[in-house]
């Protein structure tokens, strides 16, 4: 949170999101506003909260000024209609609301490569549940610390961890690495070495790499590699099944699609042809043993019913597969979940909440991933001008000895995969960028100082 700071925050629906967000923010202090035109639903919260309710459209300008956005720090519209959430953040806006915030459902609000919503209507942030909790169930299957990286850059830098089956031949300075790869970190034996240009990489090292996205797999050829696409298999096609297939998209991972609707599944596989999309019901016994899932690395039951993804994931685990996830839309289920078998489950509508409420996190440096627990840490530094290596080649940059700069965002650059990169030596960091450096665990205040950080910084 923002260190005891009282925030104005305004928030629209009063649905489960709304609800679970104004309770999780009143109770850290913030003044609270819930809208919501449904009198129930508002008496409902105010019944059970110290918040103030208003009833009323969200959508209606009149309303928002009764609700006070010319002074609020943060509106968050998140009722059940995406066109309402989007006209509601866009005239908080206008009126002065410090940030706007939108949830969304449909992937074309929320996709940006034709075109950009909240661009267009000047909404600060988007949040769709189903791509956030896509992201969680990423973050379990892959490498937390890989994922950290690609929500940071957009999807446009990339990191993984292999072992390397030969030598490099040399010190990484001699190599030749591709301009916009770095190796991060050697992990030999029980040793995490963050690496200089006179390092040298052994047969048997595990090796973790960052680069954009066009030169990463010409950067891996040069060591090798013994990792196998590992077997995922996906039960149904709902909004958070599609993300996820979008995610582990050329992820070395072989996806296989089970949904029992012909048309849907037609549909899908054409839409989505790096996947392989069977019209059928993994849960089958006979399909069970013909595809083989028992031997699957995951098996993430995502259909639109909390009911069978709980029990089809609790079956799949009986049947032997290594790791079973469940998406569920009630997040009262997530309790039951490790009492049946399940290793994870994951709400689309509890995703929405934790992001609703990072958002209030404005601290310029946190930590992020963890890519080994207790010795090396991955964290997020906002330059500002106060930073005082600004406009210097990272090579003469002193302040952070030995710590690894493994992606730079630059400011209002969006998706633009220009504004997401892997530094060199010579590259120049700018007031607004957002860094991304790997150093020891603990050190968010050794970093923040120095990089000049302000203590106190609103929504």
């Amino acid at each position: 949170m923002e260190g005891g700071t009282l925030v104005e925050i305004i928030l629209c629906g009063a649905g489960q999101v709304g609800r679970t967000a104004a309770e999780l923010l009143a109770a850290e202090g913030h003044s609270v506003t819930v809208v919501d035109y449904n009198v129930d639903a508002t008496r409902r919260v105010s019944d059970t909260m110290d918040v103030r309710t208003l009833v009323g459209n969200s959508a209606q300008a009149s309303v928002l000024e009764e609700a006070g956005v010319a002074d609020a720090d943060m509106l968050v519209a998140a009722t059940q209609n995406d066109e309402i959430n989007l006209l509601t953040a866009a005239l908080a806006h206008r009126m002065g609301a410090r940030r706007s915030v939108a949830r969304v459902h449909q992937a074309a609000f929320y996709q940006t490569e034709r075109h950009d919503y909240a661009r267009m209507l000047g909404i600060d942030h988007l949040i769709c549940p189903e791509y956030s909790a896509a992201q969680a169930i990423g973050r379990a299957i892959r490498n937390p610390a890989a994922m950290a990286v690609e929500q940071f850059a957009h999807g446009h830098v990339q990191m993984q961890e292999f072992t390397a089956l030969k030598g490099a031949g040399g010190t990484l300075a001699e190599l030749g690495l591709p301009q916009g790869v770095r190796v991060c970190v050697i992990f030999r034996g029980a040793e995490a070495i963050v690496p200089s240009a006179s390092a040298e990489i052994r047969a048997g090292d595990r090796v973790v790499l960052a680069g954009n996205s066009e030169s990463f797999q010409k950067a891996r050829k040069l060591f090798g590699s013994d990792r196998a696409a590992r077997g995922i298999v996906v039960m149904g096609t709902s909004s958070t099944a599609r993300w996820l297939g979008r995610a582990l998209r050329d992820r070395a991972f072989s996806v296989r699609v089970f949904e029992s609707d012909r048309e849907r599944a037609e549909d899908i596989a054409e839409r989505f042809e790096w996947m392989t999309v069977l019209n059928a019901d993994p849960t089958d016994p006979r399909t069970f043993e013909e595809e083989h899932i028992a031997d699957a690395d995951w098996f993430i039951a995502a259909t639109d019913s909390d009911e069978h993804n709980i029990i089809s994931a609790a079956w799949a685990r009986s049947q032997g597969v290594a790791r079973v996830a469940c998406v569920v839309q009630s997040p009262s289920y997530l309790q039951l979940i490790r009492h049946v078998g399940i290793d994870h489950a994951f709400s689309p509508r509890k995703s929405a909440v934790d992001e609703i409420v990072g958002l209030l996190d404005r601290r310029q440096v946190r930590t992020v991933s963890s890519l080994a627990p207790g010795v090396l840490d991955i964290y997020v530094a906002n330059l500002d001008g106060l930073c005082p290596f600004l406009d210097t080649p990272l090579k003469d940059v002193k302040a952070l000895p030995g710590w690894i700069v493994a992606g730079v965002q630059r400011s209002d650059g969006g998706d633009d995969p220009d504004a997401s990169f892997v530094p060199t030596a010579t590259d120049r960091l700018q007031a607004g960028d957002s860094m991304l450096i790997i150093g020891p665990s603990g050190s968010e205040g050794v970093l923040a100082e120095a990089i000049g950080a302000r203590e106190d910084r609103r929504p």
